[in-house]
């Protein structure tokens, strides 16, 4: 299915934002049974050839925000800045290595991911488990892993997309793709389920931290206890409607509230959105603005976090490390890098086994920590950098003026049963939208 088809049939669809193509449960396995495990990855164009097209359908994920009569419109505009991008792009793939350095790394995980599953004892007998990678973006390709599925002779399927937080245009993206190819018959009607997301898994969050832990140690000694961290998400903060309500925001908002938890809040903290629009060359505004605002302050020092990739990718490659540096510069910041990604970390391999094994052994799949319940944001403070709080996230329920009732529905929403997606609960919590004179409070700085 082309990309602009996809679009025209999933736009309307309301699993989009629910992740409720496939159950997110446990899977019924037997003696001699194999469960094939597909890491759902962002990919990365082979060669120059594919540069164009990758581009493309990056752009052109379905969304909830987009009407039947606008795919077309999405098309041509999609295809235009494509074609325009596609030099650009390549200069960055180039300069790590090419598209199979990205596929190289992503690789690499899904090997320490099946070395661990192979060395737990928890696995029913006789049980073979393979972990396959796919992309619904580029290579490898999500049909090409299908085919290897079918002739490994797998019998079970668990989709698990490696994007921490659900967003529609991400694991909402690749789970449709996969159900799309159910219904033209282009593979086996396998016993799916899906991991739908792990903002708040335990072992993830303090992978994060141990990276962060890491990065510090490349600042001198004398400043890094006044560090300011700088969370950095490649989506985008705004939801467009009551009809589009991602999750996406919120569940970010939940990894950066864990992690901080988790490290006691030892720092000041900032979360920015890398991108105002779609997949493209530009960094948001909001980025240099931060960067300025804390300059202002007599921040000296800025460490930025890429939370919601798993790996390196071109856009922690090249976006955050060349043009965010050269603002950084422009922005009087001395010293400025960037985290590692989690790409191999031990407790990040052990995380996404632990989400696997779950769901073969009789289908006792862990809640709580793993699932994020509620947006975090109303409880943080105001922005301390000087920076004027956007209306933004119009149907989150989390604004200043809601956050009683938001905290209330919270609680309700945790008493509800375990198999309820993020955005589910977002659209059972999500009241309708302030009016535009209206200002949120809650802050995204600690």
């Amino acid at each position: 299915m082309s990309p602009r088809e996809l679009m025209r049939v999933y736009s309307r669809d309301e699993r989009l934002n629910t992740g409720r193509f496939f159950s997110s449960g446990g899977l019924e396995v037997s003696p001699g049974d194999h469960v094939g495990v597909v890491l759902m990855v962002p990919g990365a164009p082979k060669n120059e050839t594919e540069v164009a097209d990758y581009i493309y359908r990056r752009m052109m994920g379905p969304s909830r925000a987009v009407t039947s009569a606008k795919v077309w419109m999405r098309h041509a505009l999609s295809l235009m800045r494509a074609r325009l991008s596609a030099g650009t792009l390549t200069k960055r793939l180039d300069s790590i290595g090419g598209g199979t350095a990205i596929e190289r790394m992503n690789r690499e995980q899904a090997e320490a991911v099946q070395r661990c599953i192979r060395s737990r004892t928890a696995l029913p007998d006789s049980v073979r488990v393979s972990t396959y990678l796919g992309s619904p973006f580029g290579s490898p390709e999500l049909e090409e892993t299908a085919s290897r599925m079918v002739d490994d002779h797998v019998t079970h399927v668990i989709l698990l997309p490696l994007f921490p937080q659900y967003a529609s245009g991400t694991t909402g993206r690749g789970l449709a793709e996969w159900e799309a190819m159910l219904a033209r018959g282009s593979l086996p009607r396998w016993p799916t389920v899906a991991v739908w997301e792990f903002a708040r898994n335990e072992k993830y969050v303090q992978a994060i931290c141990d990276r962060i832990d890491q990065a510090l140690q490349r600042f001198p000694k004398h400043i890094r206890d006044d560090v300011h961290l700088l969370f950095a998400a490649h989506g985008r903060i705004t939801i467009h409607s009551e009809r589009d309500a991602d999750p996406y925001c919120c569940l970010v908002h939940n990894t950066v509230d864990s992690v901080m938890e988790r490290r006691s809040h030892d720092r000041l903290f900032t979360l920015s959105f890398v991108r105002d629009g779609l997949f493209g060359n530009r960094l948001s505004s909001d980025l240099a603005t931060r960067l300025a605002a804390l300059k202002k302050t007599g921040c000296r020092a800025v460490l930025v976090i890429p939370v919601d990739y798993v790996s390196e990718q071109f856009d922690t490659s090249y976006l955050l490390d060349v043009r965010l540096r050269d603002t950084a510069d422009e922005s009087g910041i001395v010293h400025y890098h960037v985290m590692t990604g989690l790409n191999c970390h031990p407790l990040f391999i052990e995380s996404v086994s632990d989400m696997i094994v779950e769901r073969i052994t009789a289908g006792r799949v862990r809640t709580g920590s793993d699932q994020a319940i509620s947006c975090p944001r109303h409880s943080w403070r105001s922005d301390a950098i000087g920076i004027e709080n956007r209306r933004e996230c119009g149907i989150c329920p989390y604004h200043g003026s809601q956050s009683s009732d938001a905290q209330q529905r919270g609680a309700r929403s945790s008493e509800r049963p375990s198999d309820i997606s993020p955005g589910e609960r977002l659209a059972a919590q999500t009241k309708p939208p302030m009016p535009p004179t209206a200002r949120s409070t809650a802050g995204r700085t600690s």
